[in-house]
């Protein structure tokens, strides 16, 4: 079939036509290389000022800091500051002080492991993980004014009743630095969720004449599990006082040992924790195997005015007497706790009671003096039976924190920060048996008091008077005094 070209020629003109057309409108819609500079031009105008306002934002916050600096340093305004405005201030230096005293007593936590939430960490390059090294350095100076069995630190139960033997009492002036601590903190973010590892120890391994390194912490943690040595899950560590004594109360429950924990907060803010534990035991006259893991369980809740902890014990003691070594004995063993501290607002915003009472039997390793002596576990009876021990263990304290004027000089140039003191009561009872011996361990009193000074957060100066007694099976007595000065330096 022939085309006719005439018409093929008209709609090849009609196709151009159209074509250009389109072009034409697809230029007229793009922006011009023109407008492409000015729009470019104002956003450029934008970021300037911006910049700008941010700049002076700054120096506006750094006017503002300035003149909070200089208000501060100026008696008369800080006479204009009120009551409230001193109160908080007092109170977060409490609390910065309560974090560091806690963080150096206890190695562990029922929360979980946070590496978002880890502060004077640093990232380890080319890995996953942050750490932190802590610890402290402190040197004490203590002066026993009468016989007692230990150098530098205040044993109740080492107290000599009667006359000592030749050479198993300190007397007089001891400083040392031995006590000083360094600690490492890890913490690694996975796929699976968040690891932690924590590592501490001192210099304070009983070695004589030497300052041996002894292994305070190592534990992993993982969510609501934690696995390795640190505090027992018995203990109440918050209801701890503060103070100056390395050894620290007769009374109080604690000790580090194997763990294998679980804990849980909940909603309303209780926390249950639950663990198997070292079961070593300590016998008189006798060498204690592990058969059974100890059980320990504590529930816990914080409130506004303070916190409360019950916690209960579960034990199997076995031990071999040290004239049959052949043969084993067991027996069982309990303990319930109960603890905690409130605030006491009558003369200072920042006072506070802390309390502990223990019992049960077969403790005796758990609580502070019994574990120092030694054997208050179980002892054997005359036909080679495993009798555990029962035990008492209770104590109180009240700390104070010095009010102070906010018009003098010393408290304006901060000399008097953190001004506090610690009065501390603890008893410990031992109900004996017949068949022991008179010299047995019975009971023990201990009364300290101090003065702790703070000059910046990282630093405490103090000094400490104690006083203790110890009663043996058949009454006898005897009593120590002692004084001690520390100086503890946080990192």
């Amino acid at each position: 079939m022939s085309r006719n070209p005439i018409n093929l020629i008209v709609c090849s003109f009609l196709l151009l036509l159209q074509a250009g057309a389109d072009v034409s409108r697809a230029q007229e819609e793009q922006p011009s290389m023109q407008d492409l500079q000015q729009m470019l031009g104002q956003q450029q105008k934008l970021i300037e000022q911006q910049g700008q306002q941010l700049a002076e934002t700054r120096q506006m916050l750094g006017d503002l800091q300035t003149q909070v600096d200089e208000l501060q340093s100026h008696t008369g305004q800080a006479r204009d500051m009120s009551e409230e405005t001193v109160a908080l201030r007092e109170r977060l230096t409490s609390v910065e002080q309560e974090l560091r005293v806690r963080e150096g007593r206890q190695g562990s936590e029922d929360k979980q492991a946070d590496v978002s939430e880890f502060p004077g960490s640093w990232p380890i390059p080319g890995t996953n993980m942050s750490a932190k090294i802590g610890g402290n350095v402190r040197l004490g100076l203590v002066a026993n004014l009468d016989p007692l069995g230990s150098d530098d630190r205040f044993i109740a139960g080492s107290i000599p009743v009667g006359e000592p033997e030749p050479g198993t009492t300190t007397e007089g002036f001891t400083i040392s630095a031995k006590r000083s601590r360094m600690n490492l903190d890890m913490r690694m973010d996975s796929s699976v969720g968040q690891f932690r590892a924590f590592i501490e120890g001192d210099f304070a391994a009983e070695a004589e004449n030497q300052d041996t390194y002894r292994l305070r912490h190592a534990f992993g943690q993982y969510k609501s599990w934690i696995m390795g040595q640190t505090w027992t899950t018995f203990m109440d560590t918050r209801a701890l006082p503060e103070e100056l004594d390395f050894e620290g109360l007769n009374a109080q429950l604690i000790d580090r040992q194997p763990v294998l924990r679980w804990a849980n907060e909940f909603d309303d803010g209780r926390v249950l924790a639950v663990s198997l534990e070292d079961p070593a035991a300590e016998i008189t006259g006798g060498r204690g195997k592990g058969k059974f893991a100890d059980l320990a369980a504590r529930i816990s809740k914080q409130r506004e005015w303070g916190h409360t902890q019950a916690a209960v014990l579960l034990r199997n003691i076995s031990g071999s007497p040290d004239d049959d070594p052949d043969s084993t004995s067991s027996t069982f063993g309990w303990g319930l706790s109960l603890s905690g501290g409130s605030r006491f607002k009558r003369w200072s915003q920042l006072d506070n009671f802390k309390y502990q009472i223990s019992l049960g039997r077969g403790i005796g390793r758990y609580i502070n003096d019994l574990d120092s002596v030694g054997g208050q576990d179980a002892v054997f009876d005359p036909e080679g039976k495993l009798k555990a021990l029962p035990a008492l263990g209770a104590f109180i304290a009240y700390q104070h924190f010095w009010k102070r004027d906010p018009t003098s000089w010393l408290t304006t140039k901060g000399l008097l920060k953190d001004l506090r003191s610690t009065l501390v009561f603890g008893f410990t009872q031992v109900d004996n048996f017949d068949f022991q011996a008179d010299d047995a361990y019975r009971r023990t009193k201990r009364i300290s008091l101090n003065l702790i000074w703070s000059p910046i957060n990282s630093i405490d100066i103090g000094v400490e008077y104690l006083f203790g007694e110890r009663m043996n099976k058949n009454g006898d007595r005897g009593n120590a005094n002692q004084f001690q000065l520390v100086g503890t330096f946080y990192f």
